[in-house]
């Protein structure tokens, strides 16, 4: 049985289990609805009652599943509609030409730019760090005001965005969680004012965005600085690399995903479709007796 919260709407929904909770998709008039399995430290039971009596011998577990993410389907196809006219409609031949321009565009406005790039969304670095926890300290990642209204945030009273639930659970790492959830969110909501945040606890991370903001949305450099903290914070629970099957959906492509972790430092192993950080190269002189 599930019990299903934030949401009243009757429709039909498409069930899923990943790493065994439970996930339910849904659309109605437009509007897609996403809900996840409360990650809670108790169980749930439903039981009957007849008058006043509660017959707990028909008791039935539930899962509690928690609305979240709701968001007007069709957001990005506007942005992509002329490429899929083309794969669809056109030729072969034309589909290929207009797929490898697009790549190679990409590849030649990101190079040409390149330390330009990394210069905007890189957060402040320990050049002589090569440990992802070293090299970037959570202190130049974030304002020190966002640091401690987070460590005020008791972590057993959030209810952490799904794709957090395939890392390593440490509660050392209290902090990295609840600043990688709350940039999940951000970079899932359509519009982003300056109330939306509020009943998450996260109201004060607002003030690092709120000059980044036009017409309600975040500028795609926003994003790409959210997203380049989110990996940073990824590899800094997990210890060094992270596959690329556990990281967030941003709607970034694969290529540009392998773009922003090189310029982080980072290395992509293929046969494990993972990153990890470069490990800083021994000079010959440095191993002289």
């Amino acid at each position: 049985m599930l019990i299903l919260a934030n949401t009243n709407r009757e429709m039909s929904f498409e069930v899923s289990r990943v790493n065994g909770r439970v996930f339910l998709a849904g659309s109605l008039e437009g509007i897609e609805y996403k809900g996840s399995e409360w990650n809670s430290p108790c169980n749930y039971y439903v039981v009957e009652s007849s008058e006043g009596i509660f017959e707990l011998n028909k008791a039935m577990e539930a899962k509690v599943i928690v609305f979240e993410t709701i968001y007007e389907t069709g957001l990005l196809h506007e942005k992509t509609s002329f490429e899929k006219l083309a794969s669809t409609f056109g030729n072969r031949k034309f589909a290929e030409h207009y797929k490898r321009k697009g790549i190679e565009g990409y590849s030649k406005r990101f190079f040409t730019s390149k330390f330009q790039y990394r210069e905007q969304v890189l957060p402040p670095i320990d050049k002589e760090k090569w440990n992802p926890e070293e090299r970037f300290p959570l202190e130049k990642m974030f304002p020190q005001d966002v640091l401690s209204s987070f460590l005020e945030i008791k972590l057993d009273t959030v209810l952490l965005h799904p794709d957090l639930m395939s890392l390593k659970q440490d509660v050392n790492y209290k902090i990295h969680f609840l600043l990688a959830d709350c940039i999940i969110k951000l970079m899932e909501k359509k519009y982003v004012t300056s109330d939306c945040l509020n009943d998450s606890g996260y109201s004060s991370f607002f003030e690092m965005i709120k000059d980044e903001v036009e017409n309600r949305m975040l500028t795609p450099l926003c994003r790409d600085k959210l997203a380049i903290l989110c990996y940073i914070l990824f590899l800094q629970i997990e210890g060094s690399s992270v596959r690329y099957e556990v990281l967030p959906d941003f709607k970034f492509s694969k290529e540009k995903v392998l773009a922003m972790f090189r310029v982080i430092g980072c290395s992509y192993i293929a046969k494990l479709d993972s990153f990890k950080m470069k490990e800083k190269q021994m000079h010959p002189s440095d191993t002289r007796n």
